[in-house]
């Protein structure tokens, strides 16, 4: 971990599990993937469980609670994030926003992740991915490029939930093709486009096989899909050691909220499957009618290292996956600073562009049924991206 001058901290430690040789207390170490003793460098190795079972949704009711283990839970008192950390940490700040925490007066009942994926990617992995990640986003203030220290970053288990189901769907209704066809009018050919009409009916079956819905909304949505993926192999059974350094994000939306949002992906995908089957790309009328044959879901937590970069008095989130990517390379998203000046000189050097390329053409006649209103909004629009 890092101080927010950008120096190496110790990892926090456990209260649940010491050191067998000098009784120390051990933290859980990304390299090796071992519980690792600071004192006397003893080593503990660690048996991954991968018997990751799914639960049924009658057991949601009596699901393990974080209650049942050594931690504490922590609210954000800026941006109400909740967290959780052995018992025995004394939390200072918030991984999203650097702000203070708290204890959580109000006791909630948290469920316990059933699985998880231990992290892979060290802190000065992480730490070196940052920083050839700012490097490469030119629209930066160069400061920001070029800085070296990194604020404090921590590795934070971040909460989803995933579903599995059987689905057996019953359909109806008119579907189309679009086709395209040469006509003559007035002694003239023309090619157009109509739609080939036609009706359908019948049964699909799909299996849904861990449909992921995020536990909050902490990590923005398009940050978190740049992280992806995160391998089903490397799931195992959750176990608190895994937490001995780190920190578990808890969950702001409820299991039961979290598959009515699964549901919906499900029957999209259908949606999709019976127009794939019919080559179709026009709809004018399908109705589903899907039956869950039967369903079940899990409890995750997903490794991220979070920074929240502070530049001119305003926080800005890089996120680095806890999971090397298949070239075992650092995968990085998050938010920067733009400098005007920057995007000052883009939007100029677009304009000359624009401007002399219009001279050419016009100089040659190559524009003379342009609009050039029209093509100057085009090029507002394009910049606008940036």
């Amino acid at each position: 971990m890092y101080d927010e001058k950008g120096n190496k901290t110790t990892l926090r430690k456990s209260s649940q599990h010491k050191c067998p040789n000098c009784g120390a207390y051990l933290v859980y170490d990304p390299e090796t993937q071992d519980m690792i003793c600071e004192h006397c460098d003893s080593k503990v190795d660690i048996k991954f469980n991968y018997a990751v079972r799914e639960r049924g949704f009658d057991e949601l009711e009596n699901a393990p609670r974080w209650s049942d283990s050594n931690v504490e839970c922590y609210r954000c008192s800026n941006c109400g994030a909740s967290t959780v950390m052995d018992r025995d940490t004394l939390a200072t700040s918030c991984p999203y926003c650097g702000s203070p925490v708290v204890v959580e007066t109000k006791k909630r009942s948290y469920v316990r992740p059933d699985t998880a994926i231990p992290f892979q990617v060290t802190d000065e992995e992480a730490r070196d991915g940052i920083l050839k990640w700012r490097r490469k986003r030119i629209l930066a203030p160069r400061d920001f490029r070029k800085h070296i220290a990194i604020d404090e970053m921590k590795g934070v288990y971040l909460p989803v939930w995933t579903f599995d189901s059987n689905t057996e769907t019953f359909y109806n209704g008119r579907l189309g093709r679009r086709r395209t066809r040469t006509v003559r009018r007035n002694g003239k050919t023309y090619t157009e486009t109509y739609i080939d009409w036609f009706y359908v009916n019948g049964t699909v079956n799909m299996a849904f096989d861990d449909i992921l819905v995020r536990g909050n909304n902490n990590v923005p949505e398009k940050y978190f899909d740049k992280l992806k993926p995160f391998p089903q192999q490397l799931y195992v059974v959750y176990d608190d050691k895994y937490l001995a350094g780190y920190i578990a994000d808890n969950y702001s939306v409820q299991p039961l909220d979290a598959y009515e949002q699964a549901k919906e992906r499900m029957r999209n995908r259908i949606h999709s499957e019976i127009l794939r089957m019919y080559n179709a790309d026009v709809v004018g009328v399908l109705n589903l009618d899907v039956r869950i044959k039967d369903r079940s879901f899990k409890y995750a937590m997903l490794p991220v290292y979070i920074t929240a970069s502070k530049y001119r008095n305003k926080v800005f989130n890089q996120y680095v996956s806890g999971v090397f990517n298949a070239n075992k390379q650092v995968k990085v998203a998050g938010r920067y600073p733009k400098s005007p000046l920057k995007i000052g000189l883009l939007i100029a050097l677009g304009l000359a562009l624009f401007v002399g390329a219009f001279l050419i053409m016009n100089r040659f006649g190559g524009f003379d049924n342009v609009d050039i209103s029209f093509a100057l909004g085009h090029v507002k629009n394009s910049l606008t991206i940036w």
